[in-house]
């Protein structure tokens, strides 16, 4: 009977995971996919007989969310709660789950959404050639958003997705825990074959190659960037480590003359290799230049205001859009002699947010809400740093957010932070059980 509960425990998780990322990708609420995820950690307990163990961290997350509530009830009774304080708890409770499952110190579940990531974008395209999901919804403006209102946001979802592939790669003796429980002496051959299949690195690359073929057309720079730079500084880390600093050195010299001497033996155009240089080359080295991040500029100031004028507590949930129009109107012909007129009234008008989730946090919540925020999402990169260990993609992931969210306001109320905000919470949630482990040994 605990045989079978185990079995039932891990595909309702893996159940519960693939409706969770159709309905973020299908912009629908996922509190019902959290939840069943949630559920899988009072069952992974009676499965494993552990008794849980609570750290410091568990207080630090009750705090949080207990302050939260505070922080309303107290201050901004009449304002709407952040839509993921529920979320946050529900996936909290699944990435403890996660770890129970697993009983393993590498974050290797997190792959997972590399694997699934086929099976929902075929669901939609189903959906949508059937006239369930319109055409048109599947883009913002002219940027693939998949459904998504926000092309960021599925953009950073890609850069995950890329990084847990990444992650898996390059892992020795690269399998699924899961699967050692699925594939059993009385299961089937297509239980056998599937879990076989996607824990393969044949699926796992192709999985890669189509979160990297939907990311560019995202035209989502910060994502992309992010994966570049720490994609880029894992490999160079797994480089350095497998074969030493010089003949990583060597090979990346070597392939980066492979790739100018192909860049001008390619038969393109100068005219377009000019352009090439004039506009994407030049945006990329000198991206202070580009007009959307000069119109970020006056956003920023705003949540530093914000910050000044309400240390104490801030300007409430959701509140900044409202103190930045009436900030804007208010310093309007200052900012139009700065930054121009149609900056101002095209972008910077228009944004009701920071465009960055520290800043965010700081501004509606005060320097207790913003410090909480950051106390949870710093400590576990501090502990990668001090044990010299990713805890498997668990530190690429909380990395590449800690790049984002500079940049970007990823955690917020809405269903556009709804990836970001159930990604980064299993992720704490799975922190929390190392932590538990550490006492345990």
């Amino acid at each position: 009977m605990k045989f079978d509960l185990a079995k039932f425990t891990v595909y309702l998780f893996f159940a519960a995971l693939l409706l969770n990322f159709f309905c973020i990708l299908s912009c629908s609420s996922n509190t019902l996919a959290l939840a069943l995820l949630a559920t899988c950690y009072p069952l992974a307990l009676l499965v494993t007989g552990v008794r849980p163990r609570f750290t410091w961290y568990h207080a630090l997350f009750a705090l949080f969310i207990v302050y939260l509530a505070l922080h309303k009830t107290l201050f901004f009774p009449e304002a709407k709660i952040f839509a993921f304080s529920r979320k946050a708890v529900l996936a909290f409770l699944a990435g403890m789950a996660a770890f129970q499952l697993l009983k393993d110190r590498n974050m290797n579940f997190m792959y997972l959404m590399n694997l699934v990531l086929p099976f929902v974008i075929a669901g939609i395209a189903v959906l949508t050639a059937f006239g369930y999901i319109p055409y048109e919804s599947l883009f913002w403006h002219s940027r693939l958003a998949l459904a998504a209102p926000h092309a960021p946001a599925f953009g950073i979802m890609l850069c995950i997705c890329l990084m847990s592939g990444l992650y898996f790669l390059f892992r020795k003796n690269a399998g699924d825990s899961l699967c050692a429980v699925l594939i059993t002496t009385d299961s089937g051959r297509l239980a056998t074959l599937f879990c076989k299949t996607v824990k393969s690195k044949p699926f796992v690359s192709c999985g890669m190659l189509l979160s990297l073929g939907l990311l560019l057309p995202t035209f989502s720079k910060t994502a992309i960037l992010t994966t570049a730079i720490v994609g880029g500084l894992f490999s160079i880390y797994i480089a350095c480590k497998r074969w030493g600093l010089l003949r990583s050195a060597a090979l990346c010299i070597f392939l980066a003359l492979c790739a100018v001497a192909a860049w001008h033996l390619a038969p393109i155009e100068q005219q377009r290799k000019e352009h090439f240089y004039n506009t994407v080359l030049n945006n990329a080295l000198t991206p202070w230049k580009y007009p959307t991040f000069i119109s970020r500029i006056p956003i920023w100031e705003s949540g530093i205001l914000a910050v000044k004028e309400n240390p104490s507590y801030g300007v409430g949930p959701n509140g900044f859009g409202n103190f930045h129009q009436k900030r804007v109107h208010e310093d309007y012909v200052r900012l139009v002699s700065i930054y121009g007129q149609d900056i101002i009234d095209g972008d910077t008008l228009r944004i009701g947010s920071p465009h960055s989730t520290y800043l965010q946090w700081f501004a509606e919540t005060g320097i207790i809400g913003g410090m909480l925020f950051c106390l949870l999402l710093f400590a576990p990169l501090f502990y990668c740093l001090k044990k010299r260990t990713l805890c498997g993609e668990m530190g690429l992931i909380l990395a590449a957010y800690a790049i984002c969210f500079f940049f970007e306001g990823q955690v917020h109320g809405g269903r556009t932070a709804s990836f970001s905000t159930t990604v980064i919470f299993i992720t704490f949630g799975y922190f929390s059980g190392i932590l538990g482990q550490r006492q345990n040994l």
